[in-house]
């Protein structure tokens, strides 16, 4: 049979019919074949298969992937920046994030980190982890605090009021870091 055949002029309500047809008969294993309207059309009731129908790709385990998120904070200002086109969540504002192991969160490699921004951290908090899931990903974030006495001038990211950071627009993983400011 061609698809010449029962396709009509109006293809875009045909398309939407089917949809329907998918919906209300075509129902995964417990279709309604005999109230289909073009049960005759069906290569799946033809064969036998209807009940094996729809066959479901299994979906791929999501990477899990370990980050430690930094808080640093200068009288009610906190360092954010502006995250490149070329990263997740790029062309959105974050917080300084650095992947790790899984082997844990490591005080000095995230000093040491810092010193990128123009930051010396030397009481770094730990507030907790929080968990973001992406639908390829999950990233376990290791959240740190820190409040530097003086400003420093900084070599990347940008110093942001707390109370305005909802004008910014914030990755949702990087604002469920940002309620662990606000539990403090």
């Amino acid at each position: 049979m061609l698809v010449k055949e029962v396709l009509p002029e109006d293809v875009r309500n045909f398309n939407q019919a089917l949809m329907e047809l998918g919906a209300l008969i075509c129902k995964p294993s417990s279709p309604l074949c005999h109230a289909c309207p073009i049960e005759r059309y069906c290569q799946a009731k033809e064969l036998g298969t209807q009940q094996q129908l729809p066959v479901y790709k299994k979906k791929a385990e999501k990477k899990l992937r370990h980050w430690c998120v930094v808080l640093i904070e200068h009288q009610g200002s906190l360092l954010v920046e502006f995250r490149s086109e070329e990263t997740l969540l790029g062309q959105m504002w974050g917080l300084p994030a650095l992947e790790v192991s899984k082997d844990g969160y490591k005080v000095k490699a995230i000093q040491s980190y810092l010193t990128s921004y123009g930051v010396e951290a030397s009481d770094l908090l730990y507030l907790g982890e929080v968990k973001h899931v992406f639908t390829h990903q999950v990233w376990k974030m290791g959240v740190f605090y820190e409040q530097v006495k003086k400003k420093q001038s900084l070599k990347k990211g940008e110093w942001h009021l707390i109370e305005e950071l909802d004008r910014l627009t914030i990755a949702t993983a990087f604002r469920k870091v940002l309620k662990k400011l606000e539990e403090r």
